[in-house]
């Protein structure tokens, strides 16, 4: 592979950045008091959109590792646990750390709060691990701008500087959940002055209403207003990448059994608009796929789909592996939707082979 080959996956993944105290773990009122839980209402708007990979962008130290074993605290390592369970996947814990720690977003947080919580499970000193992290913390750049009250803006946006110097290249776009505004606020403006590609969106995570229906529709109205703009830009920057001539028909294959996975990291592009209603449909397919008998294709994908059907169609001359024949047999059968209107000439064979 060339070193200045620009991947085929090159920024078209959305992802969310979620704030965890009053945001992902909210105070409930209940029969028995006061308890922590989760914002599960927030979470269901993410899986219902299929936004399965996100960051917890939080202003924290290791002091939650000395409740590891209380069932009424939520430790940043059992919160975890729950959204993987929930088939979310945290790319990565960024904290106020990182800056100085300089080993990446997210390596504090692996480094030291796992070591130290794997030591404290095992009644030893983490007494290093705090050590460091506080270090970190006592050495981090916060703009005069934010000092006092609104250090913990600061912070945030410190961290939400370093993550964009540094992120991954797959990323481009990002929905920030956060409870405080002044966060919110600090964080967005770094924005256009550090990365204009960066499809940006925030939503306030009201406190008084997150069991709300007004507060879940506000969820899915912030998420759905994203996830089309996402779309678009997904459909656009793809047809840039397949223009690299250094794009290969192997790229191509791969990057195709990638999006067909409707919980993969590209899976906000198969979130619906009218899923009730695609589930009645899906009885009226003249034509499906292997395995998506079930499944109805939303626009974006079928795009996506031509969009790659061409790009492939223009790179005849080279050939594939004689070990990718049989995904290239595949690729070149599989229908670009699953509309009942589709003939099988739509699998394009024969002006493909």
């Amino acid at each position: 592979m060339s070193s200045n080959r620009l991947p085929l996956g090159s920024s078209l993944r959305l992802v969310a950045f979620l704030d965890v105290d009053d945001t992902l773990i909210i105070t409930e009122d209940t029969e028995l008091g006061r308890i922590r839980t989760l914002n599960q209402q927030l979470i269901n708007q993410l899986k219902k959109n299929r936004i399965n990979h996100i960051y917890l962008f939080t202003n924290m130290d290791l002091a939650d590792v000395n409740h590891h074993d209380s069932p009424n605290r939520i430790t940043r390592k059992r919160l975890i646990s729950e959204l993987n369970l929930q088939g979310i996947t945290v790319d990565g814990v960024l904290t106020p750390a990182d800056p100085v720690y300089k080993k990446g977003p997210g390596a504090a947080f692996n480094d030291l709060y796992l070591s130290a919580y794997g030591k404290k499970t095992q009644n030893q000193s983490y007494e290093e691990e705090d050590q460091k992290f506080k270090e970190c913390l006592a050495k981090q750049h916060v703009e005069e701008t934010y000092v006092g009250k609104k250090r913990a803006a600061g912070q945030k946006r410190s961290m939400f500087q370093y993550f964009l110097e540094n992120k991954p290249a797959d990323i481009a776009s990002i929905i920030y959940f956060e409870d405080d505004k002044t966060c919110i606020d600090a964080v967005s403006e770094l924005i256009q002055p550090l990365d204009s590609n960066i499809h940006f969106t925030t939503c306030q995570v009201q406190l008084h209403s997150v069991k709300s229906q007004q507060e879940n529709k506000y969820y899915a109205d912030v998420v759905s207003r994203s996830i089309a703009t996402s779309k678009e830009m997904f459909l656009k920057k793809l047809k840039e990448n397949l223009n690299n001539p250094n794009i290969t028909k192997e790229d191509i294959l791969d990057f195709f059994n990638e999006i067909k996975k409707k919980d993969g990291k590209y899976a906000y592009i198969h979130a619906q608009k009218n899923p009730t209603w695609d589930k009645f449909r899906v009885f009226f397919k003249c034509s499906s796929n292997k395995n998506e008998e079930k499944f109805w294709h939303t626009a974006t994908y079928q795009k996506a789909v031509g969009i790659l059907k061409e790009a492939y169609q223009s790179r005849n001359a080279q050939s594939v592996h004689e070990t990718r024949v049989n995904d290239e047999n595949e690729f070149i059968d599989y229908y670009r939707g699953n509309s009942p209107i589709h003939l099988f000439s739509t699998t394009t064979r024969n002006n493909t082979k």
